[in-house]
């Protein structure tokens, strides 16, 4: 086994691996990078990098990748990985020494703490991070995170029409950025969000709000992220191959619409909701606005809580489909002395955007 830190090189047998593995839903879904992946996170993330394991023969057997993130945790911002892009190519039948490739991944950063998410049943994950080996890295849950998917034009009932709703511009992003920080910075998990420029890809313009009295009370970006990140749909299987035979329809009902397979899903999510005081009816005011920013631009919007969250109550209430997400920290057993990090996942904010 020989371990190397990938470059746009690479990036072909990286991207094969990527997308060699669908969601096992009836929904099955390459989550991908397309065309360069090690690019890709280098564009979401300086410092971001791609561990490439190679068998005897020079090929691409495994991937895994770091992305630097700064998030809160207990009230302290905190320097985490994001590792995701857990792939081994399943026609090799040996073992991989993880613990080595985990161990070259940690020398990159002095991180305070790592995480991951799976979707379904990511056996990879499972099998190799979920039980507990002396001296080898495990994983502790977080949380779940459910992510809503739906179609621009459902109809979102404006409980308070009477606000007015703006885009964000150079003269108004700060005060917007400084209402949905204060909101945020409070739970575990959300990310450092001081500046537009705190996370690359975001720009002034995503960014919508809605005023009372000249103050902020609600503010989100309408983010579109296909040019880092695609969501391909491979195949409708059971009730949504059904549904798909009622596109036009469920399109009128407000659902979203199954494009052909192999397909690119052409979607943004709506990132880094806030209301003021927590009040659903704002967060439902400023949601209504935003869909119909998104009508006629995207077939699909997603937008993501925890299910203990308040915001999650409001999601809820819109028609729509989900897919769950497993959160979980990686535990550096016998490569760092980190001990676990004491994350509310009950009470975390996490952006299912940089997932």
């Amino acid at each position: 086994m020989e371990f190397s830190f990938g470059t746009s090189k690479d990036a072909p047998e990286v991207l094969r691996l990527l997308e060699g593995e669908s969601y096992k839903g009836d929904l099955s879904i390459i989550f991908t990078r397309r065309s360069d992946p090690v690019e890709s996170l280098l564009m979401e993330s300086d410092g971001a990098i791609t561990g490439v394991i190679r068998d005897k023969s020079g090929h691409v057997i495994a991937t895994l990748s770091a992305v630097p993130r700064h998030m809160y945790i207990g009230g302290e911002l905190k320097k985490v990985a994001y590792l995701t892009g857990f792939k081994k190519d399943l026609s090799y039948n040996k073992i991989i020494n993880w613990k080595t490739v985990f161990s070259k991944m940690n020398e990159t950063g002095n991180y305070d703490c790592y995480f991951c998410c799976f979707v379904g049943d990511n056996d990879l994950i499972i099998n190799m991070l979920t039980k507990r080996r002396a001296r080898l890295p495990y994983t502790l849950p977080i949380c779940k995170l459910e992510a809503f998917i739906y179609n621009p034009r459902v109809k979102v009932k404006d409980p308070h029409p009477e606000l007015e709703f703006k885009r964000a511009t150079a003269d108004s992003i700060n005060y917007v950025i400084s209402f949905i920080s204060g909101q945020g910075k409070g739970h575990d998990m959300f990310h450092k969000l001081d500046s537009v420029s705190d996370i690359k890809t975001l720009k002034t313009d995503d960014f919508y709000y809605l005023t009372k009295g000249g103050r902020v009370v609600a503010a989100a970006a309408l983010w579109n992220r296909q040019s880092v990140k695609q969501y391909i749909l491979k195949e409708c299987r059971g009730k949504m191959k059904l549904a798909r035979c009622l596109n036009p329809l469920l399109s009128l009902l407000g659902y979203v619409k199954f494009p052909p397979d192999n397909t690119q899903v052409n979607l943004a999510y709506i990132s880094f909701a806030e209301a003021e005081n927590n009040d659903p009816e704002l967060l439902t005011s400023l949601l209504s606005r935003i869909m119909k920013e998104a009508d006629g631009k995207f077939e699909a919007v997603i937008i993501g809580a925890v299910p203990s969250s308040w915001k999650h109550k409001v999601y809820k209430k819109i028609r729509g489909i989900s897919i769950m997400h497993n959160i979980a920290q990686i535990v550096m057993n016998g490569i760092n002395d980190n001990p676990p990090a004491d994350i509310d996942g009950e009470n975390s904010d996490l952006e299912c955007a940089l997932l």
